[in-house]
Order: structure tokens, then C-alpha cells, then sequence
């Protein structure tokens, strides 16, 4: 077994940081795993010192609304079923599993795969519920400084158990280098960077589950932080929206593909999907598309008419995030690079409405305290226990990438690799 090989912008602990805190700088450990998929999975497990803690968590969870222990392995055989699909991915978490310890529940492979199914087996309950939202944008062209494509994305979690980040570069005997950042035991996020030029990117779609509106945009498929690793593995942005199509997900989920002259998003539902194209283009929790494919065939459905939401703060802060992440990008127009994520959008204190006029209030309330703003804050008693956890930048064009742990106003040194390095 090879060695894991151990970089890091600053010296840090490979112990995962305490939740973090406004008022703290910190860092993610990054490592590079190299050799066959299963080596990978294997230094990657031998690196995590959460997976139990994360695991445990998942099962009280499911536990806490009353569902059964039968139905969840019902559940995780399924989920088991796509993953056996997918060679790579499959012993990717077959090597992580080597870590753990099999229980009178599931095999130590099993538990990988609940690690990695967790947002997918609590769909039912708190997590179609949510109230917290990711943000990206990309800009590519005329749009940016230096007629690269910029991308940029916040991931928006409850603080525990997901601030336990790593970053990682995986180098596999064949295939191409991808980066990473992901929670400890997921095999990838909803932030990957390969060497061929790709990025992939998304955010969770909601209100794809309301039988009572005749919404079922749910079903058994590929976890979604499989199909991200399995995107990661295209070569471009027409692969990776063919290898979409195809693949059976299992919930709302809006991606960003881009690469060094495109950027697009596609909407994706588990039975429906469309695309959106622009040189400056946005992307929240909700779907924009002003018609849908279904069965394969172009439909005048608009991709809003496929979801159901009803929460009007749900709605209103998934607008106010697209806007402001729109409209940052259009008022720089030209001039868009990484500094423009960096300093500007990823951390902003105000909005932006739809027409472009600055917000700074609401009902009295500054913003981000409404919690309308990219960078997403809600504290409770003080304490910050939802929020932006990580925000990342890439430069497709050079393979730069940035990245900071918890909420980008808390730093002022983002970490850095150039993946054409590694």
C-alpha cells in the first residue's frame, strides 16, 4: 500500500478544526492520494479521524424521526446497487472502508456508503426542509480580465457535522488529477477541479419532493456526491452533461460545468433536466429554465413548475443570492477574476435585488442577519450553527484554485494550489 502523500499550504493537524467561528482563521488539511482507485480510498480513510463520528450521526438522525433500521438497509442495498455500477467509485469507497470496523448494523463498506448517502436517506424529513442555500457563478470571455473562466461557490451546511473539511488531489495510476474538498468519509462535494480543464459545481435543489403537489423528483440512484466524483471524471462540459443524462440521480440538484471558453448550468431533476448558457451566469437553490426535457423530448414546462416551494423565505433568499451573485458579475463586467469571488461576492454583507439596485436592509435588519446575503450566517445563542463552511475559486484556464474553511469574511488568506503543480 502506498503512503499517503501529505501537502499542505500552511503546517496544519490532519485532525479535523472545531467548529469555527467568525473570529477564527483556519485552514483545511490537503492531501494527495496516489494508485489505483482503492489505494486512493485507502490513504484517504487512513486520514479521516471523524468517519465514525459522521456515521453515527446519519444513523441517530435516521433514528430521531422513528424510521427503522430495516428500512435504512433496505435503502442503503439500493443505493449499493448504483454505486456496484461504477467500478471506480465503488472501490474508491471499498479502500476508505478499510478504516473502519464492521458493526451489527452494516459492513465497514456499507457504512461508507451511508456516509454517502446521508443528504439522500433523510430526504424525506429535515433536509427537503432546509433552510440553508448555496451560491455560485462563472464568467468567462469578454466577461473576465483575461478572457479566462472564473467560477466561484459558497457550500451553505449546518456547522456539525460538516466542518470536518479536507481538501484533497487525486492522482489516480490512469485517468486525470481532480480536486476536492469535501466532508471527511464523502468521496466528493459540491466543488471539484480536474486536470483536463473541467470544473464541476452544485447546490441542492428544493422543494423536489411534495406529494401532496404531485411532485415525486426523488428516486434511488447514484448518491450526489457520486455523480460529483463521477463528473469529475469527464473531459469536458459536453461529456459531463451527456454522462448527466444518463445518470440515474437521486434529487434536485442544479450543476455548474466550466471550462476554459464555456460555462453552462444544468438544471437536473431525477426525471427532468435543462440547460442554461451565458458568459456570465449564476446559480442558487432554485430552478430558472424556462422549459424542461422529459422522456428525452424538449418540453415548454418551465423547470420551476417541476419543483414546489412554498416557503416564502426559501424563495426570497434563493433569489437574493442569485441576484447578488449575478449582478456583482455584471457590474464587473470585463474585469471578472478570481479576486472578484474572493473579495467581493463570496463575502458580501448586501444584495443585490433583480433589477441591480443595492439592498442593505430588510424589515430594519441588515441582511446578513436576515441571512439574505452569498455568504450564509445563522448563529444561535451566539454561536454560528449553519453557515458557509467553505468557499472556493478556480481559474480554469490556469488550473489555479483557492479555497478557505468556514466563512470567507473570516480570512484574509485564502490557501492556493496550481493543480498543473501536483
Amino acid at each position: 500500500m502506498k503512503l499517503a502523500l501529505f501537502m499542505a499550504i500552511l503546517i496544519v493537524s490532519c485532525v479535523a478544526p472545531e467548529p469555527y467561528t467568525a473570529q477564527k482563521e483556519e485552514h483545511m488539511p490537503l492531501f494527495v492520494f496516489e494508485g489505483s482507485w482503492f489505494e486512493m480510498g485507502e490513504q484517504y480513510g487512513e486520514n479521516c479521524t471523524h468517519l465514525e463520528e459522521i456515521y453515527d450521526f446519519i444513523i441517530s438522525s435516521w433514528e430521531s424521526y422513528g424510521l427503522s433500521m430495516e428500512s435504512l438497509k433496505h435503502d442503503i442495498e439500493m443505493y449499493k446497487s448504483y454505486i456496484e455500477a461504477e467500478e471506480n467509485i465503488s472501490e474508491f469507497m471499498k479502500g476508505m472502508a478499510s478504516s473502519l470496523k464492521d458493526d451489527e448494523l452494516f459492513s465497514s463498506y456499507e457504512k461508507i456508503i451511508v456516509i454517502n448517502s446521508g443528504f439522500e436517506i433523510l430526504w424525506l424529513n429535515e433536509w427537503h426542509q432546509s433552510k440553508k442555500l448555496c451560491t455560485a457563478a462563472a464568467a468567462y470571455g469578454e466577461a473576465t480580465r483575461a478572457g479566462h473562466t472564473i467560477v466561484g461557490l459558497n457550500r451553505d451546511l449546518p456547522v456539525y457535522p460538516f466542518a470536518y473539511q479536507i481538501a484533497y488531489v487525486l492522482k489516480p495510476d490512469t485517468g486525470k488529477k481532480i480536486f476536492g474538498t469535501v466532508t471527511e468519509g464523502q468521496v466528493a462535494s459540491n466543488f471539484q477541479v480536474n486536470s483536463d480543464g473541467l470544473f464541476v459545481g452544485a447546490v441542492k435543489v428544493l422543494g423536489d419532493w411534495s406529494p401532496e403537489n404531485g411532485i415525486y423528483e426523488c428516486a434511488f440512484g447514484l448518491p450526489s456526491v457520486a455523480v460529483m466524483l463521477k463528473l469529475s471524471m469527464c473531459s469536458s462540459v459536453e461529456d459531463a452533461i451527456k454522462t448527466l443524462e444518463e445518470t440515474r440521480v437521486t434529487q434536485g440538484m442544479n450543476y455548474m460545468l466550466a471550462e476554459p471558453s464555456r460555462a453552462v448550468v444544468v438544471e437536473k431533476l431525477p426525471f427532468h433536466y435543462a440547460i442554461r448558457e451565458s458568459d456570465v451566469i449564476a446559480l442558487s437553490n432554485q430552478m430558472r429554465s424556462n422549459y424542461s426535457y422529459e422522456d428525452g423530448k424538449k418540453t415548454s414546462v418551465p423547470m420551476n413548475e417541476r419543483i414546489h416551494m412554498e416557503d416564502p423565505f426559501i424563495v426570497e433568499a434563493g433569489d437574493s443570492c442569485y441576484y447578488s451573485a449575478y449582478w456583482a458579475l455584471m457590474k464587473n463586467y470585463g474585469k471578472i477574476s478570481p479576486a472578484t469571488w474572493m473579495n467581493v461576492i463570496s463575502r458580501m454583507d448586501y444584495c443585490y435585488d433583480e433589477n441591480g439596485n443595492v439592498i442593505l436592509e430588510k424589515d430594519g435588519v441588515p441582511v446578513l442577519e436576515a441571512e439574505l446575503t452569498v455568504e450564509y450566517q445563522h448563529f444561535d445563542d451566539g454561536k454560528l450553527v449553519e453557515g458557509t463552511i467553505a468557499s472556493h475559486c478556480c481559474d480554469i484556464n490556469t488550473l489555479e484554485i483557492y479555497w478557505v474553511q468556514g466563512l470567507p469574511s473570516s480570512h484574509s488568506q485564502w490557501q492556493k494550489i496550481d493543480l498543473n503543480e501536483i
